[in-house]
């Protein structure tokens, strides 16, 4: 019952003199922004954009995404998870299935790992990025990339956020 449980205020979350240099703009009133929305993401390693995506975080920390980097057959969809570790300041980890050259059977694990830092009007957010392959018995394997990625927010009512860099 209500009555047995009297509500506590939470304490305050200590911001460390890290998170305060993330946020050198000022604020308005105690509103964050927020990373949950729909993003157009753009990853680059070794100076190559290598994908281009569609993200959707949502409020509840899971997020999903749609990939250029792969054709469909190949699972160029993934689901994952996020969580904020700072100031405006987020990681998801995406796993996924790689496949054989045929794309008919399951030979491994792909993990992505992303942080990155929402800017402070929320329309934007950059960060790095590593791609990991795995057997099922979590052993890494070749062909991991890492490099940076770039976010742009889409809104329903704003202009798409042309140009999408593929070949």
């Amino acid at each position: 019952p209500a009555s047995v449980l009297a509500a506590q205020p939470l304490p305050l979350l200590q911001e460390s003199a890290a998170d305060s240099t993330l946020d050198s703009e000022p604020r308005s009133g105690d509103k964050q922004p927020s990373i949950t929305g729909f993003w157009k993401t753009v990853y680059v390693s070794g100076g190559a954009v290598i994908n281009v995506g569609f993200n959707v975080w949502h409020s509840d920390g899971s997020e999903w995404s749609l990939d250029s980097s792969s054709p469909p057959f190949q699972g160029n969809t993934c689901a994952g998870a996020w969580e904020q570790i700072g100031l405006r300041t987020y990681k998801t980890v995406h796993p996924a299935f790689n496949y054989d050259p045929a794309g008919l059977s399951v030979v491994g694990i792909f993990i992505e790992r992303v942080e990155v830092t929402l800017s402070a009007d929320g329309s934007r957010f950059a960060g790095k990025f590593t791609f990991d392959n795995y057997d099922f018995q979590g052993n890494l394997q070749s062909g991991s990339v890492a490099g940076t990625l770039t976010a742009t927010r889409i809104n329903v009512r704003d202009p798409f956020p042309f140009p999408i860099p593929l070949k």
